[in-house]
């Protein structure tokens, strides 16, 4: 879900205002020309050169950013340089007050605009005080990675039975922040990029389009149907409704979409048209995984903020623990803390990290992955417990501090009372022995077989690692989807035409046995120190691919009998003439 905040700078700086005055208000940028330490401190690289970027005005001295409606009925704009704001702002002031047939004022004195200058690292340390107000209704709060972020991103994946469904969780947390005084939409959608595009239609506030102001009022959507506190998107539906969206929904750079707006594609369903293979020639790469993370094809994770309170506990003593054994005693009682949290609140741990402080003052860090949340005590101290056996403590260690990183449990299920085998769930044993695995051996070494449909014999099977290195900052719902592919039966449709005279034991690399002047079919050959005497043989069956290949094969295989009664599979290379073993039969 997104939780988008209207005009942040703005909000954020009427809040200093008094109430008669809260309407006129413009922010502006500091000096942004300007490398000195106090310029740095009000602005990061990133927000400066975003800045730069969309207002030139802003590369030469302070530029309005962002103003109030009020603000822009009395002519102030952003991009337009501070000097220059000040100058047409003033208002017009008349000596006499002249009134109507009923007695009123017929004019009054508009108040007269503030200016306040743009801090946007309090705007972020603003909104992570407001993530603090959001934890009861999602596990994972984190902010949007844009330059200038002014919306929460939560993962409220099975929390919305909690709450009377994820429709009535995004009006209950609206109507919380409502009471705060904050201004907010929500959109619940499927993934992260769909939900911060419907949020933002015309994208970044920074980035609206002056021209859809017309007499002071923004034009916020195409549809006014976005125009409400609370959307949900329909699993399934996303790619429809972004179709009339602005390509700068997508989050795409600013130069990017300069880039494409040069081009004629102004929308998203223009730029969903466009041939995938052409793409990296035009767009920067944070573009391409910008569009591949709202089409669907790449998921984005949430960097969730660090909690004022985190799961974590700590031990310290007079008495070092000076043995391995010792040091996994501190770390049961630490545990047994740790699960005793989660399950208060409710949450599982996805990564517990240890810092282990030696007597001469250096740490060590011991850090367990964990496939799928947990809350078992025993099932976390077996993960640290495999890390630990790595460990070389040479001095005491005096102090332990552990911390868990939290994620939202999966969504329980009700079990059958009257069923046997209902107490057993194939993907929570199976993460429980990638848990072993995965902290033993390294993610990079636990991989699983899956066929390809390659015509080369050693490239019809490839590994795939069952959790990447890359899944450390994934929703958890990529690693459950392949554990869950991997537990669920396949039921193949057989393929007539595929030869089923392949031996099961594939040699890693062809063996040579022979050159065009010794055929082994007719003779004899050699392989692993043995002479193996060729009593029958069946083929041959062709296996050529395309001359535009890499790596083009040509080849003739054969099913090869011995006189000891062993069968092998050898060919021919057809360009070179010479034979090579390649497989066994069993």
């Amino acid at each position: 879900m997104c939780l988008k905040f209207w005009n942040w700078p703005v909000q954020r700086q009427q809040s200093q205002l008094p109430f008669d005055q809260r309407a006129v208000v413009a922010v502006h940028t500091s000096i942004v020309a300007d490398s000195s330490t106090k310029t740095r401190r009000h602005a990061s690289e990133d927000d400066t050169r975003f800045v730069r970027e969309l207002f030139p005005s802003a590369r030469s001295g302070p530029a309005i950013v962002a103003v109030s409606e009020a603000a822009w009925i009395a002519g102030v704009r952003p991009g337009m340089p501070l000097a220059e704001a000040r100058s047409m702002s003033q208002p017009l002031r008349s000596g006499k007050t002249k009134r109507n047939q009923a007695g009123k004022a017929g004019s009054m004195t508009p108040a007269e605009p503030q200016f306040f200058e743009w801090l946007p690292a309090k705007d972020r340390v603003a909104l992570i005080e407001v993530a603090e107000a959001t934890r009861r209704f999602a596990p994972i709060v984190g902010l949007d990675e844009s330059p200038v972020p002014d919306s929460l991103l939560l993962d409220i994946s099975g929390c919305g039975m909690l709450f009377g469904g994820e429709s009535s969780l995004a009006e209950q947390l609206v109507k919380r922040l409502n009471a705060r005084g904050l201004l907010c939409s929500a959109v619940v959608s499927d993934s992260v990029a769909t939900a911060w595009a419907f949020a933002h239609p015309r994208g970044h506030f920074l980035m609206s389009d002056p021209h859809s102001r017309v007499q002071g009022r923004q034009r916020s959507t195409a549809d006014p149907e976005w125009d409400l506190p609370v959307i949900i998107i329909p699993p399934g539906q996303a790619m429809a409704w972004l179709h009339p969206l602005p390509i700068a929904a997508a989050r795409i750079p600013f130069s990017d979409t300069q880039t494409l707006s040069q081009l004629g594609i102004l929308t998203l369903k223009q730029l969903f048209g466009l041939p995938v293979e052409d793409l990296p020639s035009r767009l920067s790469p944070l573009a391409i995984r910008r569009l591949h993370q709202i089409s669907g094809i790449e998921e984005e994770a949430i960097v969730a903020i660090p909690e004022a309170n985190p799961v974590s506990a700590m031990w310290a003593s007079e008495f070092p623990a000076t043995s391995r054994d010792e040091v996994r005693q501190v770390i049961a009682h630490l545990i047994d803390d740790i699960a005793q949290q989660l399950h208060r609140r409710n949450v599982g741990a996805v990564r517990i990290s240890c810092q282990l402080k030696q007597q001469s003052g250096e740490a060590m860090p011991l850090v367990g992955d964990v496939v799928k949340p947990l809350q078992s005590a025993s099932d976390l101290f077996e993960i640290l417990s495999i890390r630990l056996e790595t460990f070389r403590i040479d001095q005491p260690v005096v102090s332990v501090l552990m911390t868990a990183s939290v994620a939202s449990l999966p969504v329980a299920r009700q079990k059958d009372l009257f069923s046997v085998a209902e107490h057993i769930n194939p993907a929570e044993e199976l993460a429980v022995v990638l848990n072993r695995l995965t902290n033993r051996l390294g993610k990079s070494s636990v991989v699983t077989a899956e066929p390809s449909n390659d015509p080369i014999p050693e490239n019809t099977i490839r590994y795939r690692t069952v959790v990447s290195e890359r899944d450390d900052g994934h929703t958890r719902r990529a690693i459950e989807q392949r554990i869950h592919e991997l537990v669920t039966p396949e039921t193949y449709l057989v393929d007539r035409s595929v030869p089923y005279n392949r031996p099961l034991c594939l040699l890693p690399t062809p063996v040579r046995i022979g050159d065009a002047h010794s055929n082994p079919l007719t003779t004899s050959f050699v392989w692993s120190s043995q002479k193996h005497v060729v009593a029958a043989s069946q083929g041959p069956e062709r296996i050529q691919t395309q001359w535009w290949h890499e790596s083009a094969v040509h080849r003739d295989y054969f099913r090869v009998t011995s006189k000891q009664g062993s069968e092998f599979w050898i060919f021919q290379e057809l360009t070179s003439k010479d034979w090579f073993l390649h497989g066994l039969f069993e």
